[in-house]
């Protein structure tokens, strides 16, 4: 009699000690283009930069898009990218294992001599809650015109995706 017990609760109770199935993680692509300047917090090292570092923006500031995606003219304070929607089970949760890539035409940095055609850094988001992802052009040898990709990768893998069609004052003449 205690074994039979003891067997229906073990398998009453098993469905939640079993592993949990990996939750498919989705993201959508809610805006993109050139923003109007958003307040910088502060900024991130990120040796995986041609910078070396990374600007970091209130996690819940909403960029205020400018139109004309995917068109980008590349001046000294351009910033543009992507607004996500991380979709999961509990809103608010934090994703962590995502990242941002930045593809771009090759952009040599002269303190450095570090040449990169790609940027990568961890960007942990909200799920629920439209996060930014993108690029701010400081410096003047970092305007290269030419075809620029703002991707959101989870584990290697991309998840949203978006090209964007640099040009500079010179490209454009």
């Amino acid at each position: 009699m205690v074994t039979r017990i003891a067997l229906f609760v073990v398998a009453l109770l098993s469905p939640f000690y079993a592993p949990c199935a990996e939750q498919r993680l989705s993201i959508d692509l809610v805006n993109c283009g050139e923003i109007d300047a958003a307040p910088s917090i502060g900024k991130q090292d990120e040796p995986q930069t041609v910078h070396g570092h990374v600007n970091v923006m209130d996690e819940l500031e909403d960029p205020k898009f400018k139109p004309g995606c995917p068109e980008v003219l590349a001046k000294i304070g351009t910033r543009f990218g992507i607004q996500v929607l991380v979709h999961g089970k509990i809103r608010g949760d934090i994703v962590n294992e995502l990242t941002t890539r930045v593809t771009h035409p090759p952009i040599t940095n002269p303190v450095t001599e570090k040449t990169s055609t790609t940027d990568e850094w961890q960007s942990p988001m909200n799920i629920g809650i439209p996060r930014f992802a993108g690029w701010v052009f400081e410096e003047s040898w970092e305007m290269v015109p030419g075809k620029w990709k703002i991707e959101i990768l989870s584990k290697g893998t991309s998840l949203v995706s978006k090209e964007f069609n640099v040009e500079t004052e010179k490209s454009i003449r």
